[in-house]
């Protein structure tokens, strides 16, 4: 992940709050994870 586009960040914070995250396949030789991600849906009040 790129420090200078902010990618940990929007990994880390943002996207968990909105997505359910699973890895789904890892590359360790080109240092590539692929993720699925499925929408949690809205937030009860």
């Amino acid at each position: 992940m790129r420090d200078e586009h902010g990618t940990e960040s929007f990994f880390q914070h943002l996207l968990p709050h909105h997505f359910q995250l699973e890895l789904a396949k890892r590359d360790e030789n080109e240092n590539v994870n692929i993720y699925r991600a499925r929408h949690r849906g809205p937030r009860p009040a």
